[in-house]
């Protein structure tokens, strides 16, 4: 038998088939991982865009929100008012529930807890205006007791006790001003 040589031409051609192979695993090998990679990005990119998509819309639901409740509470006791003055614009509950969901899925920690902090001074604002109210009808139901005495003789205004004797004494100041008629 010959002795082989290192540069033998099936050597060579053996040599050359197998390189060409371990290239071609190679590039497989390496596209399957160009593309695996790509696909985890693009799924990457495609999540943040919904994300994104998401925060926008909750952002752009919460500032119209905000804005429509500034909106009603400036009416609650405007400086002036005008004739022709558009009623305030109501909220429904299921709106305040979408953004209050809307926030707490999709929005920063920093945005939650101003939007909590906001919610709060408006319900203090909203208490602050029950009470308000509360002391504007007292104050219109003592008014209402105030009436412009009929007989004879007498001018200004005078109240109407809750007294049961009209001869009583607290009546006669309370009407007359005097306890001594």
């Amino acid at each position: 038998m010959k002795d082989r040589q290192p540069h033998d031409a099936e050597t060579i051609t053996l040599v050359s088939v197998i390189a060409t192979g371990v290239v071609g695993v190679g590039a497989v090998a390496s596209s399957v991982l160009i593309g695996w990679r790509d696909r985890v990005h693009t799924r990457s990119v495609r999540r943040e865009d919904r994300r994104q998509e998401r925060v926008e819309e909750t952002y752009e639901v919460l500032v119209a929100c905000l804005d429509k409740r500034i909106r009603i509470s400036a009416r609650i006791r405007p400086m002036m008012t005008y004739t022709n003055d558009p009623p305030p614009p109501t909220q429904t509950d299921e709106e305040n529930e979408r953004v209050h969901a809307l926030v707490d899925r999709h929005a920063s920690p920093e945005v939650d807890r101003l939007v909590k902090e906001f919610s709060e001074t408006l319900r203090k604002i909203y208490k602050t205006e029950v009470l308000l109210r509360m002391n504007d009808d007292a104050a219109q139901k003592r008014a209402s007791t105030l009436t412009r005495p009929t007989s004879a003789g007498r001018t200004g205004w005078s109240r109407r006790c809750s007294c049961r004797s009209p001869a009583s004494r607290s009546y006669r100041t309370l009407r007359t001003g005097s306890g001594n008629r």
